[in-house]
């Protein structure tokens, strides 16, 4: 892995964690009673918008969501991005 590689991971680390907290200090709690969806899926909903360029065609926008969603699923495998799990959680896994 190139040094120009390792300075990218880390510039779209740091700055998808500083998109997640600022998502965590909004009020989730009205939007996740409306909408059914968990707080946390609020969050990752929110942050998915925000990544989605304006003006796309169901298409494209499907596809943009596709890529999205694998781009942050790769930072929340690794705990990037995201809190660590409280450590009981990790204890009883």
């Amino acid at each position: 892995m190139s040094t120009n590689s390792k300075f990218s991971r880390q510039q779209a680390r740091d700055s998808l964690n500083e998109m997640y907290t600022s998502y965590l200090d909004y009020d989730n709690f009205g939007a996740s009673e409306a909408s059914g969806l968990s707080e946390s899926d609020i969050v990752f909903k929110n942050m998915v918008d925000e990544l989605l360029p304006a003006d796309l065609c169901p298409r494209q926008r499907r596809d943009y969501e596709r890529n999205i969603i694998a781009l942050l699923a790769f930072f929340f495998e690794a705990c990037d991005i995201f809190e660590e799990p409280p450590e009981e959680v990790l204890l009883n896994a």
